[in-house]
């Protein structure tokens, strides 16, 4: 599960200092603009502390004229994708992908 402190430690590694974490590189919400950036398929867990930030960013894509898809699962924590031994979301949610990608490739 993605605890508090967990989410502060990857950030550390990810984002060390305020200049880095402040880049709209490593956070596309702090972009300018997302106008001309490339279709997305947005995967969110309902139970990540995240998924507010994957609705967010659909959205302003989709505002800004960009083809996005967004899927939420239900009842899923952040990692859930790993998990498709023993959970059918993921299994889904892999299935979300690989159709994406059949359809951008086709």
């Amino acid at each position: 599960m993605l605890t508090r402190g967990a989410m502060k430690w990857y950030i550390a590694q990810y984002a060390p200092d305020e200049k880095t974490w402040r880049d709209w590189r490593g956070s596309p919400l702090l972009a300018e603009s997302v106008q001309g950036v490339p279709p997305a398929l947005i995967l969110a867990a309902q139970c990540d502390p995240l998924v507010s930030e994957g609705a967010h960013y659909a959205r302003r894509l989709e505002q800004a004229g960009v083809a996005v898809e967004y899927a939420q699962f239900d009842g899923m924590i952040h990692g859930f994708l790993t998990m498709g031994g023993k959970i059918d979301a993921a299994n889904r949610a892999v299935t979300t992908m690989a159709m994406s990608l059949r359809r951008a490739f086709a």
